[in-house]
């Protein structure tokens, strides 16, 4: 590694002084001030244009991204299973696992299940607490539930 020179600068931002008072509040100081302002303004145009041509000059325009691909072709359906995992790591004689041995079990039937008894019971209670009539619930003996 050499050694540092006199004349060598750290990279970066560093403040090595700072302005009196009279030079910060002077022209120069306006003038910066309007620099760092127009560079601002030049650095968000970009955004600001984006906005405003998507969401205030033309809001019809983002009906249009599908147009752009033509042929339009629909998404092939993919039947989801639901499976359970269940496993356990086999180890060899110095303790370091060897192999895994486990089972793998399709519950998608059973998850269906659950699904329509969770949606049913979503719509009874909705329909309960929107009726303006009173909902008794009886069970198969006729005792109120």
């Amino acid at each position: 590694m050499l050694p540092p020179s006199s004349q060598d600068q750290p990279l970066g931002l560093t403040v090595h002084e700072l302005p009196s008072p009279e030079r910060a509040s002077g022209a120069a100081a306006r003038a910066g001030r309007w620099r760092m302002l127009l560079i601002l303004l030049v650095c968000a145009s970009p955004v600001i244009a984006s906005y405003l041509t998507y969401y205030v000059i033309r809001p019809e325009g983002r009906r249009s991204f599908g147009e752009l691909i033509d042929p339009q072709r629909p998404l092939p359906t993919v039947d989801g299973r639901w499976l359970e995992c269940r496993g356990r790591l086999v180890p060899d004689a110095s303790g370091q696992p060897r192999r895994v041995v486990g089972t793998l079990l399709d519950v998608t039937e059973q998850h269906e299940v659950q699904q329509r008894l969770r949606d049913d019971a979503l719509r009874r209670r909705v329909m309960i607490e929107q009726s303006r009539d009173g909902v008794v619930v009886l069970d198969t003996d006729g005792a109120v539930d």
